[in-house]
């Protein structure tokens, strides 16, 4: 964990400041911020449409009676797609366009999946029928609850 925290905080920063130098040298100042000016443009735009082809598959999903995991988890990669692009960077800005390609994330988002379901124990209803059933035996008592106004008359339990 501390590798990764080291890398992402100190090493990219530093990979991305000496790429825009070097960018900035062979193509002038101007173009260079206009490139990442760009390229954060670009990427909110792009991250939008794909965030909202996202929605539309989960929402397909729903109506067929699927959960919609692999929209949940291609949602969360648009979403860390589109903060990489509007980070200033080279490299940030080749990942957030990576996780863009719907194949791409397509993988991306299985390979977590897969690495999630390892991690975790996931249970859910298999089917409402159960439920039914389930509430169908005589050691379940069934009630409904009723609001009653406040009787003197009645014995209050002390």
């Amino acid at each position: 964990m501390f590798g990764t925290l080291l890398v992402v905080f100190i090493v990219l920063p530093i990979a991305e400041l000496f790429l825009l130098v070097r960018i900035g040298a062979e193509i002038g100042i101007l173009p260079t911020i206009g490139l990442v000016v760009g390229t954060g443009l670009l990427g909110s735009a792009m991250a939008r449409s794909q965030g909202v082809r996202v929605v539309r598959e989960a929402q397909a999903a729903l109506s067929r009676g699927e959960m919609p995991t692999a929209s949940i988890l291609e949602g969360i990669l648009v979403f860390v797609a589109g903060l990489l692009l509007i980070t200033p960077g080279v490299l940030t800005d080749l990942l957030g366009f990576a996780l863009l390609v719907p194949k791409l994330r397509g993988l991306v988002a299985a390979r977590l999946g897969e690495s999630l379901r390892r991690r975790f124990v996931v249970t859910h209803f298999q089917d409402v029928r159960a439920w039914d059933e389930r509430r169908e035996r005589p050691d379940v008592i069934d009630v409904e609850a009723e609001d009653v106004e406040d009787d003197d008359e009645r014995p209050k339990l002390q």
